[in-house]
């Protein structure tokens, strides 16, 4: 597990350090809302990688072995505004079907807030996204 995260930490660096982005690179996701609104830590390893060319990917870490959830493209349409297109999902995400969320990072940039609405597949309900991301610091090459 340790050597795939090594892999994709070094994948992503001359991608993550080749640019000026402020969302490319890899982010650890550390706290969520629960179904009462109340902010939680998280104690398991999630990690959210957006690249250069506008693509992303959702890893879990388990001790299996890492899951890659979901990917697909994303875009910032301002200061404020992100979206998501998924094109591979293993959670029942409608495939290529745009998310819009709004974001805000930290004034040091090392922090990510990302909160909308996410369609339930299948159902007319959406599920109330809130999640807090912590960039991972890559050593520079």
């Amino acid at each position: 597990m340790r050597n795939l995260l090594t892999i994709i930490f070094a994948i992503t660096s001359f991608i993550a350090f080749s640019q000026d982005k402020s969302l490319t690179g890899i982010w650890e996701l550390k706290k969520t809302k629960n179904q009462n609104g109340e902010l939680i830590e998280l104690p398991i390893m999630f990690y959210k990688i957006f690249t250069v060319d506008g693509q992303f990917s959702n890893v879990r870490l388990t001790n299996n072995g890492a899951i890659i959830s979901h990917y697909g493209k994303f875009k910032t349409t301002s200061s404020e505004d992100y979206s998501e297109v998924v094109t591979h999902s293993i959670m029942g995400t409608d495939p290529e079907k745009e998310i819009l969320f709004k974001y805000k990072l930290s004034e040091d940039k090392k922090n990510l807030i990302l909160e909308g609405d996410i369609p339930i597949h299948g159902q007319e309900s959406t599920f109330n996204l809130y999640e807090v991301w912590k960039k991972v610091e890559m050593p520079t090459p």
